[in-house]
């Protein structure tokens, strides 16, 4: 049976084949998505500096980690954890 969307962003739960991720990072910096460990591509930084949107590729009904590793100017780099 696939999820239901409950209506709360707090249970991370969605009926939506291709969610978008908002991410939060450094301004500037380069944040490469991961589903279950495997990277899926890079998020794009929206018109808000530090504001990041990747849409995911279409998926079959089950669970799902995202996560996020943001690396800015620097070279200096951070990982999010799964959502």
């Amino acid at each position: 049976m696939a999820a239901m969307n409950s209506g709360s962003g707090a249970d991370h739960l969605t009926d939506d084949p291709t969610p978008t991720l908002t991410i939060s990072a450094e301004a500037g910096s380069s944040v490469e998505v991961f589903q279950d460990g495997v990277s899926v591509g890079f998020a794009t930084e929206t018109a808000t500096p530090g504001t990041f949107s990747f849409s995911s590729a279409a998926l079959a009904d089950g669970s799902y980690d995202f996560t996020a590793t943001a690396t800015d100017a620097a070279a200096n780099s951070s990982t999010s954890s799964a959502a």
